[in-house]
């Protein structure tokens, strides 16, 4: 495991632990694990095989790997789709010889792509939630 935080059980459901962590001064601006919700803290909810209560306080490790991998869904894909979206929107126009001014149509074309590719990955999101029970771990401290 490569990255480690230690941070407070605040609810146990279903097998189910959402931890409560402390930002650091590397995440605290972009707010993305839990959409700003609260300034100072983010919550992380991960499958626990062991007894663990509300309260208590665990370390939670993640594979270096698997920080890339997740980075890559969840940034890299959708600003690959904008920009294959902006290219067909430019291409279209210019392949039937349409004249006029379609870069609005290139735009619109490129939030459509990246729209669908965020679509996309949600659909996919009990997937992504299987791995990360396979690549995070939640133990006692």
């Amino acid at each position: 495991m490569h990255e480690q935080e230690i941070g407070q059980v605040v609810a146990v459901e279903n097998g189910m632990a959402t931890v409560e962590l402390l930002r650091t001064s590397a995440c605290a601006k972009c707010k993305a694990c839990s959409l700003g919700e609260m300034p100072n803290t983010m919550r992380i909810t991960l499958p626990t095989g062991e007894h663990i209560h509300t309260g208590d306080r665990v370390r939670i490790g993640m594979a270096e790997g698997f920080f890339w991998f997740s980075l890559g869904i969840l940034c890299g894909i959708p600003f690959l789709s904008l920009l294959v979206g902006i290219g067909f929107g430019l291409g279209i126009p210019s392949f039937f010889h349409w004249a006029g001014d379609w870069q609005w149509f290139a735009a619109l074309c490129g939030l459509v792509f990246a729209v669908v590719a965020f679509m996309v990955i949600k659909t996919q999101e009990p997937r992504f939630r299987r791995m990360k029970a396979k690549y995070m771990t939640l133990e006692h401290v």
